[in-house]
């Protein structure tokens, strides 16, 4: 059976442990494979759960879907049970630095709502083209870690589990893509376009 790490660490209904069920909430399940993976954003989460859906058989066609895994993050959201009696799991981590350098480049550099939103949640009256990464850290580094979007949450916030079955790192994907495959937990499809 598989420990939850967050689950017995406070004194309050497991419904109610927001620790708990942020972790559960970024667990997937791959369905044939009875596994879960954890996602955390920034960490070839993309790649994987297109993978995770066409494993799945949602999607059929990767090529016109790519996009159906943003809109859809907890269609494969695991429950207590799920956690518990799954025969395999797995995380993929990166370095911290390159992580948060990706999150500003991809999120701030091409001015999403997500950096409009972050910008206005900090500054009254402060133009986003004024924003550059060391503000951007400064102002990260103020926030709780729990109430941080999940691009930029600490990493360990994501472990729903004490211990993964495989931790793969972003740095050494292709170890993850072989290791999947020849497990049968999943076979591994680049979302990049």
């Amino acid at each position: 059976m598989n420990r939850l790490k967050f689950a017995g660490k406070f004194d309050c209904k497991l419904s109610e442990n927001a620790e708990h069920a942020f972790a559960e909430r970024h667990a997937l399940n791959v369905y044939k494979s009875n596994s879960i993976y954890s996602f955390i954003p920034k960490n070839a989460c993309s790649t994987l759960r297109l993978s995770l859906a066409v494993a799945n058989g949602v999607v059929t066609d990767v090529e016109s879907q790519n996009n159906w895994i943003h809109s859809n993050n907890s269609t494969f959201s695991s429950n207590l049970r799920d956690l518990v009696s799954a025969d395999y799991s797995f995380i993929v981590l990166r370095c911290p630095y390159r992580r948060i350098a990706s999150t500003f480049l991809d999120k701030f550099v091409s001015l999403t709502n997500l950096s409009v939103r972050f910008v206005e949640s900090q500054y009254a009256d402060f133009n986003i083209l004024d924003m550059n990464f060391v503000r951007f850290l400064k102002n990260v580094k103020r926030q709780s870690d729990r109430i941080r979007d999940h691009h930029w949450r600490t990493q360990s916030a994501f472990w729903v589990f004490e211990e993964y079955s495989d931790v793969f790192s972003v740095e050494c994907f292709e170890n993850a893509v072989n290791t999947l495959q020849i497990k049968d937990v999943l076979k591994v499809v680049d979302a990049r376009p």
